[in-house]
């Protein structure tokens, strides 16, 4: 900190550029508290801290420090406010929290001073230029706009840091997406793909989410695969297939819509332990082939076109595929 500015402004050349500067009576602003930036070699100023106390205890203050001003809210939870990951790469500051204020990766990363190895994934993890790693909260799931790319390349990170975390949900923001020919390898376990409100998936040419079988039997592969919401669409012939033979278990729950009738079948579930579709779910099509040996399979308010799906005929699917259990819910 500084008593006034022009003593900060004689020592800025001392100072690297993301230094916060605190001035204790900025004769510019009424003799009050205030703080600046280093930016290029010269101050910039960030807010007038007076003026923030008496923001904050108004009875707006909340809601005006979260929503109208980003760099404001920032500075009220100590926080440096950036662009972008780009800007946190180039850092030599010596913030502990950055917000993000740029359109989809917008978000809070903080210092992790445990950690010296982890690798810049361009989704969660990120390095400045001390080699410091700055890292988002994972707990609401791991945000595809959070990567940086087309949106191929923004879904191969998502997962990507998925796998390396062991688990997650893959966060899909209410946007249109499209996915170009390409075969995502997912391998994890409790993995959820959360598509939010107005979620659609646009799909050119085999859009594979695969599950390579780890070894047979309910003991072995992975477990726990959740799809919900949104909207998947085949263009031109294109269309989206999951394999997820020998999965444990598998949902379609809550709007799922998948209209990807031009291949024989959405879902590989062969030897997949329990397979359950509920809640307003639209499936293009379910080969019979595809789930032979399913032992049980729950159908609650769901419908799909294509032969060996269990409705209304799950009699003859039963029989035919050697499931255990068929339950559909009326």
């Amino acid at each position: 900190s500084f008593p006034t500015l022009v003593e900060a402004q004689s020592a800025a050349a001392t100072l690297p550029d993301g230094q916060s500067v605190e001035i204790l009576q900025d004769e510019t602003r009424d003799w009050g508290r205030a703080r600046y930036r280093m930016d290029s070699g010269g101050l910039v100023f960030v807010v007038n801290l007076d003026q923030l106390r008496l923001d904050l205890r108004s009875p707006q203050g909340s809601s005006y420090v979260m929503h109208e001003d980003t760099s404001l809210y920032a500075v009220a939870n100590r926080m440096l406010p950036m662009s972008s990951p780009s800007d946190l790469r180039s850092y030599t500051g010596d913030a502990t929290s950055v917000l993000f204020t740029e359109g989809g990766v917008s978000g809070v990363v903080r210092y992790d001073p445990l950690d010296t190895t982890s690798a810049d994934n361009d989704v969660t993890v990120y390095v400045d230029a001390f080699g410091r790693r700055f890292k988002r909260d994972t707990s609401l799931g791991i945000f595809v706009d959070w990567a940086t790319g087309d949106d191929n390349e923004k879904v191969r990170k998502t997962i990507a840091a998925i796998r390396a975390q062991g688990f997650g949900s893959i966060e899909f923001s209410g946007r249109e997406y499209t996915l170009v020919e390409e075969n995502f390898d997912v391998s994890c376990s409790n993995v959820t793909f959360n598509l939010r409100s107005d979620t659609r998936i646009l799909c050119t040419g085999r859009v594979l989410f695969d599950w390579p079988p780890t070894g047979l039997g309910y003991n072995g592969g992975y477990r726990d695969i959740l799809i919900r919401g949104g909207q998947w669409d085949g263009v031109g012939g294109g269309h989206v297939q999951f394999n997820m033979a020998h999965v444990q278990f598998v949902e379609v729950v809550d709007g799922t819509y998948i209209d990807c009738v031009n291949w024989n079948h959405v879902f590989d579930l062969m030897g997949c332990r329990y397979f359950v579709a509920r809640r307003n779910v639209v499936i293009g099509k379910v080969g019979a082939d595809s789930t032979h040996y399913v032992e049980f399979i729950q159908i609650g308010d769901a419908t799909a076109s294509g032969t060996g799906w269990p409705r209304p005929e799950f009699d003859e699917f039963r029989d035919n595929l050697n499931c255990s259990y068929i339950w559909v819910e009326d």
